[in-house]
């Protein structure tokens, strides 16, 4: 089992980018790309030093989306659905309400990256939606 736990909010941006990406079954080459590009831009808009090197740059992307994925492809089906819930509640409590559904247009996109939406990627940014309009009361 991997020891890399999901701590912050660019981990869980990260899980969440990668569990849509494979929930068909693969991750593609082009929604490697995009999914480094929009957690790049998240990082970069949060200002969030994944590495602890005192600067906020492309490396904390790489090291995110590294360790992310290799803990991603290291879990069961079950406990990946799972981190899956825990990563989107853990984004709406950590990320402005503004910034939720830009998300989710993010996820929504990068699921059509490869000209194909499966059912399995719509369902899952539809559960990420729902988890973000969810009330915390």
């Amino acid at each position: 089992m991997n020891e890399f736990q999901i701590n912050n909010p660019a981990d869980c941006m990260a899980y969440l980018l990668i569990f849509v990406s494979g929930s068909d079954g693969e991750l593609s080459g082009h929604e490697g790309t995009a999914t480094m590009k929009i957690l790049t831009e998240f990082i970069n808009h949060f200002e969030i030093d994944v590495d602890k090197d005192g600067a906020v740059d492309s490396k904390d992307a790489v090291a995110c989306f590294t360790r992310t994925l290799n803990l991603y492809e290291s879990l069961p089906e079950k406990e990946a659905a799972m981190l899956m819930i825990n990563s989107a509640d853990t984004i709406k409590k950590n990320v402005d309400k503004d910034n939720l559904p830009i998300i989710i247009k993010n996820l929504r996109a990068l699921s059509a990256v490869d000209q194909t939406v499966s059912n399995s990627e719509k369902e899952v940014v539809d559960i990420i939606e729902e988890i973000f309009m969810m009330s915390d009361n």
